[in-house]
């Protein structure tokens, strides 16, 4: 498959579907000396988009501050490979339109947009921002779970971090008085930033940790964590390993 014909590795702004479709924001204004308020947010993404939407519509006065731009960071690098499809394909490999993903492991998923764009993302390697190991486990993916577009164009490719946890569940950490922070959407954060957005907004106005539908936290220092850069892709590559072993067993069963 060829690589995007939009792959841009210097850019600082992810080169992506979402981008090329969102319209241009209008701008606003920079943070210059002080501004007071009863409520600062630190980020415009999904979370800290629909925690201040919830302020604002309570009348609240709230400021949110972003360093670079709306969505910039991860809440605009969700998945990572976009395909046009023409319509008999379409109908083959998605016919009902459905959302899915793999079982393994380093799992993948897939979806059509409602103009035909396949969309595939996963997290067969390590990526962060240089997604040029990356893209080549999706396009072999690609492959796998659907043979007949192989020679397809890709149109974009881009990648992000992952913010995990062991449990998979999203997290709220009490960083100090009147300090909370938001993280661990393990891939799912369209849905859960959002939700979590709202549960955040609940806490300031009031809300009783123990009544949050999320769980709230106090920060403690991770064991390793120095260590996560390695740590993380040696277990990639360790489940990378088990996945490809059960396929091969998987295929041998079915042989016979």
């Amino acid at each position: 498959m060829e690589p995007p014909s939009s792959f841009d590795r210097e850019s600082s702004s992810p080169v992506s579907l979402w981008a090329s479709v969102t319209p241009c924001l209008s701008s606003f204004e920079s943070l210059h000396g002080e501004r007071r308020c009863e409520v600062a947010i630190v980020g415009g993404g999904f979370m800290g988009l629909s925690a201040a939407l919830d302020l604002a519509e309570a009348s609240v006065d709230v400021v949110l501050v972003e360093a670079a731009e709306i969505g910039w960071g991860a809440s605009g690098r969700n998945n990572g490979l976009i395909a046009p499809l023409p319509e008999a394909q379409s109908r083959t490999i998605l016919p009902r339109g459905e959302s899915a993903s793999d079982t393994q492991r380093l799992l993948t998923s897939f979806r059509l947009t409602a103009d035909n764009r396949l969309i595939m993302g996963g997290a067969s390697t390590t990526a962060g921002k240089d997604h040029t190991r990356l893209l080549p486990h999706l396009y072999r993916a690609a492959r796998h779970r659907f043979p007949d577009l192989d020679g397809l164009s890709w149109r974009f490719g881009w990648s992000g971090y992952l913010a995990l946890t062991q449990d998979h569940l999203p997290r709220i950490f009490n960083v100090a008085d009147g300090l909370h922070a938001g993280i661990g959407c393990n891939g799912r954060g369209i849905a859960m930033a959002t939700a979590v957005g709202v549960e955040l907004a609940k806490i300031v106005r009031g809300m009783a940790v123990h009544d949050c539908d999320v769980p709230v936290h106090k920060v403690k220092r991770v064991f390793g964590f120095s260590l996560r850069h390695p740590g993380v892709a040696a277990a990639v590559y360790w489940k990378r390993a088990l996945d490809s072993m059960e396929r091969r067993m998987s295929r041998r069963s079915g042989a016979t």
